[in-house]
């Protein structure tokens, strides 16, 4: 009867270590899942406008002085308008998408253009 008791008591100890184990890992993976490094957006002021910076795991990605799919080298005229873009761009990028941006979504953000 104690070595029945004893083996019960054995079992019990195994599942609960097994148990405890497979919760540490879940709590690890579903950690590790919500730590998932992001693209960023930082805006900058230049000479005659605005730009703005995409990082990647707080290292440079992308360093954009000019409005992207407008011809010629045209600045973004305000803050507002580089951190639109910016912020689509990043948002592509942790989508998993090309980062390109087109005359149509420059449009559609409302962007500023210079009136030359």
């Amino acid at each position: 009867m104690l070595n029945i008791m004893t083996k019960i008591k054995k079992n019990k100890i195994i599942i609960t270590i097994a148990l405890s184990g497979l919760l540490l890992f879940i709590a690890l993976f579903i950690l590790d899942r919500n730590q998932k490094e992001e693209y960023t957006m930082v805006p900058f002021q230049i000479e005659n406008g605005w730009g703005y910076e995409i990082y990647y795991n707080n290292q440079l990605f992308i360093r954009q002085e000019f409005i992207p799919a407008i011809s010629g080298k045209q600045r973004f005229i305000d803050k507002s308008s580089a951190q639109k873009v910016g912020h689509k761009v990043a948002e592509k990028l942790n989508n998993h998408q090309h980062p390109a941006i087109s005359i149509s979504e420059i449009k559609a953000m409302n962007i500023k253009l210079n009136d030359k």
